[in-house]
C-alpha cells in the first residue's frame, strides 16, 4: 500500500522499485542542466508503467523533472524527483544508498 506526498510521487512504490533493482544495479546521476532531458522525457511512458513517477497537478500536465537517473546496465532512463535530495518526506539520500547496496 502506497502513500502519496504533497509533491505526488509515490514514496513506497519508488522505495519497492529500487530495492527489486538489486545491490548489483547502480544509478548515474545526471544532473538537471538539460543533459539527457529529452531521453527522460522519451522514457515517461515507461516510467509511469514503473510507477516510478506520477503525473504533476500542474494544469500543463507536466512531469517535474528536477533529477535524472540511468540505470546503465539497463539502459533505460529512470527518473525519481528529488530522490536523492531527501525532498520525498521519509526517505533519504542514505535510504536510496542502502537500498542500492552502496551504503
Amino acid at each position: 500500500m502506497s502513500t502519496n506526498n504533497p509533491m505526488g510521487y509515490r514514496q513506497l512504490d519508488v522505495l519497492d522499485t529500487l530495492a527489486q533493482l538489486g545491490p548489483s544495479n547502480y544509478l548515474k546521476v545526471i544532473d538537471d542542466t538539460g543533459q539527457g532531458l529529452s531521453t527522460a522525457r522519451k522514457s515517461l511512458s515507461e516510467l509511469f508503467k514503473a510507477r516510478l513517477v506520477t503525473k504533476t497537478s500542474h494544469a500543463t500536465g507536466d512531469y517535474t523533472i528536477p533529477a535524472i537517473y540511468t540505470i546503465t546496465d539497463k539502459g533505460v532512463a529512470v527518473l525519481i524527483a528529488e530522490l536523492a535530495d531527501g525532498n520525498v518526506p521519509g526517505v533519504s539520500r542514505r535510504d536510496v544508498m542502502k537500498l542500492l547496496g552502496a551504503a
